[in-house]
């Protein structure tokens, strides 16, 4: 068996990438502020992903990243309910199931 060593910038890219990865993920848990530029960052990483890592961690983690990512783009962190929504939820009266 043949083993394929890479040195250079293509050989770095394959250990940046996923710590790229991995980075975004935890930011998005502890900052969700940012949320939006974070999911970016894991889309643009998870195909960087194609070229560096084996076809993108032969195209099971490419999915994973892009799924992942697409659902952190869309996640909206709890907010409290307005003055407005609350009133209007307290006062509509509570119908039978």
């Amino acid at each position: 068996m043949r083993m394929v060593i890479r040195i250079g910038l293509l050989g770095l890219a394959g250990y940046i990438i996923p710590i790229l990865m991995v980075l975004c993920g935890l930011l998005l848990i502890f900052h969700p502020v940012q949320r939006l530029f974070y999911s970016m960052v894991a889309v643009l990483a998870t195909l960087g992903s194609w070229i560096t890592s084996n076809i993108g961690g032969f195209f099971i983690g490419l999915l994973l990243g892009l799924i992942g990512s697409t659902l952190a783009f869309g996640w909206m962190p709890d907010q409290p309910l307005s003055k407005r929504k609350a009133r209007r939820a307290a006062a509509r009266p509570a119908t039978p199931a």
